[in-house]
Formats: structure tokens, sequence, C-alpha cells
């Protein structure tokens, strides 16, 4: 039975917004007390006018994910299968094929919060990031793998107030016979690995930007930094660059793009662990680089990290800015929500003049058609990036 969740204005104007976030501080009152995962009904300041129905994260700073504004419409398994298979229908429409990867559901993109789900060649990979979704993971896989036709589905949740074994174990319907599944990828082969330590196992948002970078990469030198399991570093080896040096702290994730990269023959591609920072303490002494990607994790979770994350993002960029050959292309990204499109292009430029440096922006970079962004929820409009040439004076 859902809780009674009264809003004071602030969330009350958030919902009526359609804005499917509402924080602890939106909230005046439950009629009883909820546990992580149990569905709220929420309501105006006088507790009269219902406005949405959601989900109670638990008692952190963001408290509710709403999945319905309509009263007629509360979370019902035929609510959820209707959403994924729209989704995934849309994504038909757009030309996505299921002999591909590519992304089926978008969480608030896509109308349902808390719910990724990639496809990769008949692999369907599920990552739950809520407690009402996790409930329900049994018939959720079902109805997933049932409904897409997968062959193999595989379902993972980060939920941290979790004891860690029940939070990572992951949930398998079919089975692996060998280490890796192999899936296409805009016509190329690829594999996925269950233990690559990102949410679907593939950064799937910068696809349509794998193939833009690599495409500048050809007889150049290339740092791939933060490169995780290597997409860009893929993209620009197969596309016929000179040298790749990926550099990453995860030990697994280059695990992982050492093994893809013997799987397909791409002898020009070097990985590194080590701390980004250390890196470029160390950078003097290489072969200065043509192509820097700069893809870093998310540094602004918060409001309260934005600023330190603001730094942190100008000083890494700054570092590389310095490493880049004299006419060097630095492509830079940013995917945390709180950094709007307008305030990354400012930092590009703030570093550029602080080193007194000329460049050229030649295209703003995004997440594909496949990862819709809900336009009232600015924050799921996360990924950003710019490819910059640098153009000094002659």
């Amino acid at each position: 039975m859902a809780i009674k969740t009264i809003l004071k204005p602030l969330g009350e104007s958030a919902a009526c917004g359609f804005r499917s976030w509402i924080f602890a501080g939106d909230i005046a009152r439950f009629e009883s007390t909820p546990s992580e995962g149990d569905i709220l009904a929420l309501y105006d300041r006088t507790g009269q006018r219902f406005l949405a129905w959601a989900f109670f994260e638990g008692t952190g700073a963001l408290a509710a994910k709403i999945f319905s504004f309509q009263f007629e419409r509360p979370f019902s398994p035929e609510l959820l299968r209707a959403r994924i298979m729209r989704a995934y229908q849309l994504r038909l429409s757009l030309g996505y094929s299921p002999q591909e990867a590519f992304r089926v559901l978008n969480a608030e993109g896509d109308q349902v919060p808390g719910l990724v789900i990639d496809w990769y060649s008949g692999l369907a990979v599920v990552h739950v990031g809520t407690p009402g979704l996790w409930r329900h993971k049994t018939w959720l896989s079902d109805m997933i793998h049932t409904e897409l036709g997968a062959e193999i589905t595989y379902m993972t949740c980060d939920l941290s107030s979790k004891a860690p074994s029940e939070a990572t174990a992951p949930l398998w319907i079919g089975k692996l016979t060998q280490t890796h599944w192999p899936f296409v990828l805009q016509g190329r082969p690829r594999q996925w690995y269950p233990d690559s330590h990102q949410k679907t196992g593939a950064y799937l948002d910068q696809v349509s930007n794998h193939a833009k970078v690599g495409a500048l990469a050809k007889h150049k030198v290339v740092w791939d930094l933060y490169s995780h399991a290597g997409g860009f570093a893929v993209a620009c080896a197969q596309s016929g660059a000179q040298e790749v040096l990926a550099i990453d702290s995860s030990k697994a994730a280059l695990a992982s793009l050492h093994q893809q990269a013997q799987v397909l023959n791409l002898s020009q591609i070097q990985t590194r662990q080590e701390d980004i920072a250390n890196f470029f303490a160390q950078s003097p002494s290489l072969r200065r680089p043509d192509l820097i990607i700069l893809d870093p994790p998310k540094l602004v979770a918060s409001r309260g990290q934005k600023a330190a994350g603001l730094r942190h993002y100008f000083k890494i960029n700054e570092l590389a800015l310095r490493a880049l050959a004299p006419e060097g292309i630095l492509v830079s990204f940013s995917c945390s929500g709180r950094v709007d499109l307008p305030e990354w292009i400012s930092l590009i430029t703030s570093v550029l003049r602080r080193n007194k440096r000329q460049g050229r922006i030649h295209e703003i970079l995004g997440a594909g058609r496949d990862h819709p962004f809900d336009p009232h929820l600015p924050e799921s409009h996360y990924l950003k990036g710019v490819i910059l040439t640098l153009s000094d004076a002659l």
C-alpha cells in the first residue's frame, strides 16, 4: 500500500513541473514511516491534491523518484512492461539493430527512473539503481528476458544501503559458455565481459563519439586518459592511429582492454595502470601526443561538490593542454549532470586563457540518440564534450 506523503511548496513545484526527483528537504511529512523501495503517493501541501507516484529512495538527500504523474497509473508490471517495450520499439524506429549494441532504456529519459537496459547483440544487461525496482528483480529480469527475446540476461544493482554481497550479486538468466560475450558495435566485433566494473559493461553513451574521435586519429599519437575499458582507444587504433596509450587506475578495466586489443589484433595499444595526476607528472619523458581524450568519471555528484569538482576539471584539462603537441587536438568530456554545457565551454575557455593559448571548438559532443534525456530534469543531460584544436597565432 502506498504511503501518503505531503510535499513542501518547493517539492510541490517540482512535481507540478514534471521533475522526477524529490529531495528530502522537499518533503513535509510522511503519514507513516516508509522503508526503502516503498511506494509513495505524493500530495500537495494541503494534502488534498494528488501529484505523483514515486519510489522511496531512503534517508539520503534524494528521497524519491517519481515514476508516474497520473493517479490512475500507479506502479504495476503492465506499466513497466509498456514503457520498456515503447523504448525498445523507438530504438528500432531510429535505426538501431538487434544484431548490434545499443541502449534499450535510459532511466529518466524513458520515464523509468533507476533502470538502465543495454543490448549487446542478444545479451540484455540490466542495471537497477532504485530499491523499489530491485525488490522485483526476479519478475523484472524474467519479463525483460522474454519481451526482448534475449539469449542471456544479466542484472546488477549498486544500492549502497544494502549489504555488499546482496548489492553486487548479479542475477543471470542463461549462462555464458566462455569468458566473454561477442557483440557488434558500429559494424565492428567487440567483446562484453561481466566483470568490467561499469554499470552495464560498456559506455554505450559514447559510441557515436568513439567513431567521431577515431576519425581524427589516423597516423597520430593518442593518449586515452581515464580510458576504462578503452572504447576510444580501440576506435583510434582501428582507425589507424600510430600509437595509443590508455591510462586508467582500474586494473580490471585495463585487463578488459588488453583482451580486446589482443582479439582485435590492435598491437599499437599500450596500457598503463596509474593515477592521472601521477601520469602527468611523468609525461614530459614521453613523446608528446597529437590527440588527447579526457573522459574522467563524474566529479560533481551534488551541489556541495560543484566548486571542488570544477577545480579538478580545470586542473586535468590544463595538464592535458600543456602536454599536447603545439597544434594538437583535445577531446574533453564531463559526465556530471550538475555541470551544464555553457559552464563546460566556459571552463575550457578559461583553461585556454590562463595558458595564453588559442583554440577552436569544432564540435559539441553528447550522448547518442539511444540515450534520451528528460528536459524537465536537466541533470539527466549529463554527457557533454568538445573537440578542441589548438591554433596558436602564427
